[in-house]
């Protein structure tokens, strides 16, 4: 099985790169999500992994309409793609779609954390026309947790992305449809972070819990 994925400098897909050798990264200046006609070079793969998005939450402030343009519009372009060439789509999609009240199972309703979590879920919402697809749920940071303090009352599922890339890799190379969330087990984000860091414990107003119930994915 041949695929191809968007987004080839990002975080995930280097990692991922690194450990499939059926995957085919795209950089941006080979293929842009936001033009369409960058897209043949995907026309003699039968799946497209992407993964390509802005991401960064501290930098939407007065960069919407690029937001927009690529976690929106992108992956409508992506699926409009798909949907014309009879292409099988997985989605790399957010824990932070969630509400925060834990053990998330992916037929709950959702509601989104931050502006970018709705970016996301407008992604996801194209990715729906298609009957061939994957949406996988998910949540990882870089091989060192960049920052001083850490939350000790918000809890997730996430994990190095050295640690995620693998699983995800499964779910990848599977032939589940439908969403699926993929992640490890619960703990603090501060406890997460302190698995490789020396970081001060921070505290959020009010506690949230991201984590995710992953017996869809356990059953691959």
């Amino acid at each position: 099985m041949k695929i191809a994925v968007t987004g080839g400098n990002g975080l995930l897909a280097s990692e991922l790169g690194k450990i499939n050798s059926s995957l085919t990264l795209f950089s941006k200046k080979e293929v842009d999500i936001t033009k369409p006609e960058t897209f043949n070079k995907f026309d003699k793969f039968h799946t497209i992994l992407h993964p390509a998005a802005r991401i960064d939450v501290s930098k939407i402030k007065g960069n919407e309409k690029e937001f927009i343009d690529v976690n929106i519009v992108g992956t409508a372009n992506i699926v409009k793609y798909c949907l014309e060439n009879n292409k099988r789509l997985i989605y790399i999609s957010t824990d932070y779609v969630y509400s925060g009240k834990g053990n998330h199972k992916e037929n709950e309703p959702i509601l989104p954390y931050n502006i970018y979590a709705w970016s996301k879920i407008g992604g996801e919402a194209s990715v729906r026309f298609l009957n061939d697809y994957l949406i996988i749920r998910t949540s990882f940071g870089p091989s060192k947790f960049p920052y001083e303090y850490a939350y000790e009352n918000l809890y997730t599922s996430k994990d190095y992305v050295d640690i995620i890339a693998p699983l995800i890799n499964k779910a990848v190379m599977s032939n589940l449809v439908g969403t699926v969330n993929v992640g490890n087990e619960k703990k603090s984000i501060h406890q997460w972070a302190s698995k490789r860091n020396q970081v001060k414990k921070g505290k959020l107003e009010n506690e949230m819990d991201f984590s995710l119930n992953l017996d869809k994915f356990n059953s691959i």
